[in-house]
């Protein structure tokens, strides 16, 4: 099979877009929304200290030991995932959904943000709390939860950054004590993905 290079650049450029805007707008919310919740920085924290007492100690096993880590990530994603409405599919054919007529080459896009925030799937759905993962959404439908896209199109990267997301805020929590924003709340936008409109932070070792 012949691949071009226009097909090389296209896929360069897809893996380069989705591997670092949106990690970095979600580290970015993890800062944010830990410092408005110090308690759950302080959960955070010590389950850290408990399983990595050292960046030396940062291995893919005790990685796997931050249960708590885990859940605040999934709520991140819940409640500010940068690709809420990324997912476009263009259709092939003309088609019937339930009563819409679809045309061919139309372009449908998921928005997944309004089942984010469902209160069908997520009591008190407007409230951060990463505890609702430790029990409460063992049972969800399959398209509950969709951050990184769902079914056989999911998000081919999806693995390589939870993993890279967590290191990097395992270094970033155990090199800094605490952190200040310079404003209470943070603005959204819709740019190459969802994203918040930059913050300064005060950062203390």
């Amino acid at each position: 099979m012949c691949i071009r290079d226009r097909d090389l650049i296209d896929e360069f450029a897809t893996f380069y877009a989705a591997g670092t805007d949106t990690t970095s707008h979600t580290l970015m919310e993890t800062i944010y929304l830990l410092s408005l919740h110090p308690e759950i920085d302080k959960k955070v924290r010590e389950e850290i200290d408990k399983h990595i007492p050292t960046l030396d100690d940062i291995t893919f096993e005790n990685l796997k030991k931050l249960a708590y880590f885990d859940c605040v990530q999934n709520e991140i994603i819940r409640y500010c995932g940068p690709g809420g409405f990324l997912f476009w599919r263009e259709s092939l054919t003309d088609q019937m959904f339930g009563n819409v007529a679809v045309e061919k080459g139309l372009y449908i896009g998921a928005n997944s943000i309004p089942s984010h925030f469902n209160p069908t799937y997520y009591k008190n759905p407007q409230e951060f709390r990463p505890e609702r993962w430790e029990k409460e959404c063992d049972n969800l439908p399959p398209y509950a939860f969709c951050g990184f896209s769902a079914g056989p199109r999911s998000c081919i990267g999806k693995g390589l950054s939870i993993l890279e997301s967590k290191v990097i805020l395992v270094i970033f929590l155990k090199r800094y004590k605490s952190f200040k924003l310079s404003a209470s709340e943070l603005k959204w936008t819709f740019g190459s993905s969802y994203e918040p409109q930059r913050f300064d932070t005060e950062l203390v070792k």
